[in-house]
């Protein structure tokens, strides 16, 4: 079976969010994003898997539609997160010790790309990276599953909630995480009662 790394990170987000009172939309503003109970955005997630170290150029174009414009231009009131299946560069996570300070080389960046010196560290301040392997994602799943749904199986289980969310995540529907409790608990419990 190919996963998506898309759908097994978001997977792994909701099971380690199943105990707040939180909506998820796949494919939304990011790759995912949080919203809190009443619909006001939380988290922005994009997740990228380019196989080399993340770099400035890989979130930041002329083009409206990458990662920092859209954050600029959409949700800048959330926090924007990157997520990689691989490394990021230490120029992009040393922006939380260099939040304040504009330095000569992100000046002509900033003149570039047409963005302000306020916006830049509204962006740098809030921007959080986040490193991640598929094996420590599966890991990780693996234990969620077993201990939220006590009697199953997780390994064909994360082969249905994958299943579910690539449906979900094509109807465009935010799921809840009473709606995910509630599904998965209902299918175990049809299971085990055959």
């Amino acid at each position: 079976m190919v996963i998506e790394p898309n759908l097994l990170y978001s997977l792994h987000y909701i099971l380690s969010s199943l105990s707040q009172d939180l909506v998820f939309r796949l494919e939304g503003e990011e790759d995912l994003d949080v919203l809190d109970g009443s619909g006001q955005l939380l988290y922005a997630i994009q997740l990228k898997n380019l196989g080399k170290p993340i770099t400035l150029s890989d979130i930041l174009s002329d083009n409206k539609t990458s990662f920092i414009k859209r954050f600029l231009a959409k949700y800048s009131e959330a926090i924007p997160i990157l997520v990689s299946y691989g490394e990021i560069s230490q120029e992009l996570k040393n922006w939380e010790k260099h939040k304040d300070t504009i330095s000569e080389r992100e000046k002509t960046t900033l003149k570039k790309y047409k963005i302000t010196t306020d916006e830049w560290k509204l962006v740098k301040s809030k921007t959080q990276f986040i490193e991640i392997s598929e094996e420590e994602i599966v890991n990780e799943i693996e234990k969620l599953i077993k201990s939220n749904f006590l009697e199953v199986d997780p390994i064909p289980t994360i082969g249905f909630m994958l299943n579910w969310l690539q449906f979900i995540a094509e109807k465009q529907q935010p799921i809840t995480t009473t709606c995910f409790n509630e599904r998965y608990d209902r299918k175990i419990f049809q299971r085990q009662n055959r």
